[in-house]
C-alpha cells in the first residue's frame, strides 16, 4: 500500500500533521514556508534514538539529537568541491546540512518534471555509487516489500552481532532493539520507488545511518502524498575514503520541482557512523568505545 512507511510506524503519522501545523502557524505569523522548511525545522523536533547503546545502568532519557544548521550558516560550494572534501564525523552529530542546506542541482535539472530513476554502476572495488531520481507519487510501490534483501551482499558487508561480541543491544526506537550494527540500506528508499533488489541500490549502512536517513525519506514521501502532482528531484551520493569498501556517509539532496523548492529543498550529509563505536570502513568491524 502506498504510504506504508507511515502506516507501519506511529512516528511517521505525526510528520504530516506537523507539516500542516507548521504551515498554518507560519501563515498566521507571517513566516514564509521557505523560512521554515528551508532550515530543516521540520526535522529539528524529531529525536533520533537509533543506535543508542543500551547498558543496564543507562538513563532512559539519553538521546542523540539531530543537528540542524541554519540556512545563513556555512559556505556555498559546488557538488564537486563538496565531494572532494566531505565532512568528518565528530562523534556527536548524526548529520550536518551542507551548502547552506541547498541542493547542488543545476538550473536545468531543477526544471525537469519527468519521472526517472538512475543508478550508477559499481566502481572497480564493487562499491555502490550515486543514485539519482525524479520521484513522484505515481512511482510509489503499490504494496510492501516482496523480495529478500539478504540475497544481496554490498561491498564491505559484515554481519556484526554486538550482542555476541559485547553483550549489548542497540536501540531502534522505544520497545524495539536489535543486535546487529549493520543493515542493507537502500540508496533510494523502496517507499520512494527505489528498486528493491537491484544491487546498485543497496549499500552497507549502520543502524544509526539507516534511521537518520529515514527522516528525509519520510518527509519526501509525506510531501508527495499531499502534493501528488509534484515531483521531487532526489539524489543520494555515497562517499568513500581511499579504498575503503564502506561509505563514510552519504550526501542527500531534495528539491520540489513544481513547487520551486518551497517545501522540499535540502542538502545534508548523513554520517555512516554509530554512536559509541569506532568503525573500520574496510572490514565493517567496529570496536565499542569504553569510558575511562
Amino acid at each position: 500500500m502506498k504510504g506504508f512507511l507511515r502506516d507501519n510506524t506511529k512516528t511517521f503519522l505525526g510528520i504530516g500533521l506537523a507539516a500542516v501545523l507548521v504551515i498554518a502557524i507560519s501563515a498566521f505569523l507571517g513566516i514564509t514556508p521557505t523560512d521554515v522548511f528551508g532550515k530543516g525545522v521540520i526535522y529539528e523536533e524529531k529525536t533520533v534514538e537509533a543506535g543508542t547503546v543500551l547498558y543496564e545502568d543507562q538513563d532512559d532519557d539519553t538521546r542523540q539529537q539531530l543537528y540542524i544548521e541554519e540556512d545563513q550558516q556555512g559556505e556555498e560550494q559546488t557538488y564537486e568541491e563538496f565531494l572532494a572534501n566531505p565532512p568528518e564525523y565528530d562523534g556527536e552529530h548524526l548529520y550536518v546540512t551542507v551548502n547552506r542546506n541547498r541542493p547542488f542541482f543545476t538550473k536545468e535539472e531543477k526544471q525537469n518534471a519527468e519521472t526517472f530513476y538512475s543508478y550508477s554502476e559499481f566502481d572497480e572495488l564493487g562499491r555502490t555509487g550515486v543514485a539519482f531520481a525524479c520521484v513522484t507519487y505515481d512511482g510509489f510501490p503499490e504494496g510492501i516489500r516482496q523480495g529478500d534483501l539478504s540475497t544481496i551482499t554490498p561491498a564491505g558487508w559484515n554481519q556484526m552481532n554486538v550482542k555476541e561480541k559485547y553483550n549489548i543491544m542497540l536501540k531502534v526506537k522505544d520497545n524495539l532493539e536489535t543486535e546487529y550494527l549493520w543493515a542493507r540500506c537502500h540508496v533510494i528508499a523502496f517507499a520512494l520507488g527505489g528498486k528493491e533488489l537491484d544491487p546498485r541500490n543497496v549499500m552497507t549502512g549502520t543502524l544509526s545511518y539507516n534511521m537518520t536517513m529515514r527522516q528525509y525519506e519520510v518527509a519526501v514521501a509525506d510531501f508527495l502524498e499531499t502534493c501528488q502532482q509534484d515531483h521531487v528531484l532526489y539524489r543520494v551520493t555515497p562517499t568513500y575514503k581511499g579504498d575503503e569498501l564502506i561509505p563514510r556517509g552519504c550526501l542527500i539532496e531534495g528539491y520540489g520541482v513544481e513547487s520551486n523548492g518551497i517545501f522540499i529543498n535540502f542538502a545534508a550529509y548523513i554520517f555512516n557512523s554509530q554512536p559509541s563505536f569506532d568503525i573500520d570502513y574496510y572490514t565493517g568491524e567496529a570496536v565499542l568505545k569504553t569510558s575511562s
